[in-house]
């Protein structure tokens, strides 16, 4: 718009500095009507270049958008893979699990080996931990990918002190109020097998009452677990259903 508004205005501009030409032909160089033609031609040429002007500045503009229009279709591009990169493969190939494959659960980043398929759960062997997981938290990796998430394995020998110097440290509650579900499922797993490993009986999960989906998110996998003998809620007074308590057949 602005080129065309200043080609008008150039075209304007020949016109008058003809008839400008004219007027000083046919009033044989009067010296007033002479300066007063150039005066007029002096403020049409200053008006074309603040026009010209404008049009130079609306350029720039528009480079300048078109430069952050490709920076932001460049970064969307680059975003995407990683939006899609935590989809379940179970869910992109509807293939299903069998045993024998290699897994990760959402969530974590341990990878195991599925050893039994039940229906909608399956038994996934995290070194020598072995516990059950619904199939639609698992997603299937290559063999390349577990070797690489799975450390060296050392020589098979317990040590007392170590395991003594772990359950020192160990800390049997835990506070999932206000985490996102898959945190906070991912937390109560490492607690739970955590206290596998070390051999601690009672646990205790303080995840508030609110709407029930932490509980029911929790109980849910607790269910999966063999090792999980019982759990409850905590007795009315100490937290009701605000708490639940767990105990291992360890």
């Amino acid at each position: 718009k602005a080129r065309k508004e200043a080609g008008e205005i150039l075209g304007e501009a020949n016109r008058q500095v003809e008839r400008t030409i004219r007027e000083i032909r046919e009033s044989q160089a009067e010296k007033e009507r002479t300066k007063d033609a150039r005066k007029e031609l002096l403020n049409m040429g200053k008006s074309l270049s603040e026009d010209l002007e404008e049009e130079r500045i609306i350029n720039e503009k528009i480079a300048r958008l078109r430069e952050k229009e490709k920076r932001i279709k460049k970064k969307s591009r680059i975003s995407k893979p990683d939006a899609v990169k935590r989809i379940p493969v179970n869910e992109i190939d509807h293939k299903p699990l069998e045993k024998g494959e290699y897994v990760i659960l959402e969530g974590s980043s341990a990878a195991g080996e599925v050893i039994e398929i039940k229906g909608k759960k399956a038994k996934v062997a995290f070194g020598n931990i072995v516990t059950s997981a619904s199939v639609s938290l698992l997603r299937r990796i290559s063999a390349a990918e577990f070797r690489k998430s799975t450390p060296v394995k050392q020589k098979n020998v317990v040590l007392d002190w170590e395991t003594t110097k772990r359950k020192t440290k160990f800390k049997p509650e835990i506070d999932i109020r206000g985490k996102r579900s898959d945190e906070a499922l991912t937390l109560v797993m490492n607690l739970v097998d955590e206290a596998i490993v070390i051999q601690y009986p009672n646990l205790k999960i303080l995840h508030g009452k609110g709407d029930g989906i932490l509980r029911q998110l929790i109980r849910e996998y607790l269910s999966t677990v063999d090792l999980v003998n019982n759990y409850q809620d905590e007795h009315i007074e100490a937290g009701g259903s605000g708490i639940t308590l767990i105990e291992l057949e360890v």
